[in-house]
């Protein structure tokens, strides 16, 4: 059996359409988190991002299920998140061992035309990504 070795180049910066592939909710060092694993279309990239479990307009999860929902219910079903289109703010950051990572430093809504009204449907979920974190 062969292996061939595997270069990762981090994303550029800058915006990027994605779709939610997962959303999660895990224990963390500060309490529970959720995470989510969004799918960079165009790419095999999987970026993953955290939020606090905390929804309210002030907190990350509020912002990030607002952009990609369109509103802020007052329940939220993880499972209202799959396939959800939107565009991920990227930018880079630095391992402890020296190597690059991407991280996502926001969510915003998706453009116009990659909405469901703009796609007459609704989106696939998206499955099979790598982590896109070196590793």
């Amino acid at each position: 059996m062969g292996f061939r070795l595997e270069r990762w180049e981090p994303l550029a910066d800058g915006d990027y359409e994605a779709s939610v592939a997962m959303a999660t909710l895990q224990p963390g060092r500060y309490g529970q988190q959720v995470r989510f694993d969004f799918g960079v279309h165009g790419t095999p990239e999987t970026l993953v991002a955290w939020s606090t479990a905390k929804l309210s307009p002030r907190t990350r999860l509020g912002r990030w299920v607002t952009a990609l929902l369109g509103e802020l219910p007052e329940v939220l079903d993880s499972d209202e998140l799959l396939g959800c289109c939107c565009v991920l703010r990227v930018g880079q950051r630095e391992l402890s061992d020296g190597s690059p990572a991407n991280t996502v430093l926001d969510v915003l809504p998706a453009k116009p035309e990659h909405t469901p009204e703009g796609l007459q449907g609704t989106m696939p979920l998206l499955t099979g990504f790598s982590h896109g974190i070196p590793g």
